[in-house]
């Protein structure tokens, strides 16, 4: 018998509700779902509560906050608070807004390998969009098609799991990939579909977070030199949606803003090196997260 899991990526977790919910939340306050109901609806003429819901569920697994649930006579009520991380993304955003997309595209893209939590698989749907869309770059989108292909491969990774791909969760991607700068999705010309193109550009806060998360991926310890071939240009030039013909130009960029973050070149070809975990932010640990959640639920 199937397991059941959650492979829904929503279309109502959206850039249109950062301003008015997201940027809304101080930090180190608990606040209800009522409450943020309220938040969203002084902006936004929308029915609110299953928008909250599904983006207080979102920035939980992603580790931008932590939900809390209390058992009352009358039901259960849901809490939300910011984590030091939704704040610092917070801060970002009215500073970057540029850099602030590229995270968040890390995180989507990066939760579902740095946690392998099945409650999280619905970040895997969206790092399967991408990579899909990636190799096939340049080309007009065929969602449907495209849900066909990521619902064969959600057969494989996840064979005891009833898993179904809807065409609305691979499209529910598609307006973050048109925040990034450049975008990776985009109306070419006179044409009514959507076309991805492999970008020429990222920050180099993203390429530093590709190449660790590559370390997590492998198991490296901080430290050991990544020997850079076609296969690693493409891992890292696929998490970045960049194209691979400038993933050197942003090995020289990174090394020149990230400390820790070294090129070397050895008689069996070029080198990069992280010396240490991130230290300009803080990622999470969605180990010790998982355990505090479980707590707090019981």
């Amino acid at each position: 018998m199937s397991e059941k899991a959650n492979f829904e990526f929503y279309n109502s977790v959206a850039p249109r509700y950062l301003e008015p919910l997201f940027l809304k939340i101080e930090f180190g306050e608990w606040y209800s779902i009522a409450q943020l109901i309220d938040i969203l609806q002084r902006d936004l003429q929308v029915g609110g509560k299953e928008i909250v819901l599904r983006n207080v569920d979102a920035w939980s697994g992603l580790g931008f906050g932590e939900s809390r649930i209390d058992k009352q006579k009358a039901g259960k009520r849901i809490y939300f608070r910011i984590s030091p991380l939704g704040h610092y993304l917070q801060e970002i955003y009215s500073t970057n807004v540029e850099l602030f997309y590229d995270l968040m595209h890390y995180f989507f893209y990066s939760t579902w390998f740095r946690s392998q939590d099945i409650q999280r698989v619905r970040f895997w749907v969206y790092a399967q969009v991408c990579n899909e869309l990636w190799l096939n770059a340049p080309t007009e989108m065929d969602s449907f098609k495209l849900a066909s292909k990521v619902q064969s491969l959600a057969l494989d990774d996840f064979p005891n799991y009833n898993s179904s791909i809807s065409e609305r969760s691979i499209r529910a991607g598609f307006p973050w990939f048109g925040k990034l700068s450049p975008p990776f999705l985009q109306k070419l010309g006179t044409k009514r579909e959507l076309t991805s193109e492999k970008r020429s550009y990222c920050n180099p806060q993203l390429f530093h977070l590709a190449i660790d998360l590559l370390y997590t991926r492998r198991q490296l310890t901080y430290g050991t030199s990544l020997n850079i071939d076609d296969e690693i240009i493409k891992e890292i030039s696929m998490t970045c949606l960049l194209d691979s013909e400038r993933f050197w130009e942003m090995t020289e960029r990174t090394q020149m803003m990230v400390k820790g973050f070294e090129v070397r070149k050895s008689q069996w070809g070029p080198t990069i090196t992280l010396s240490h975990v991130p230290n300009w932010i803080e990622l999470p640990d969605f180990q010790n997260q998982s355990e505090s959640n479980d707590k707090g639920s019981e």
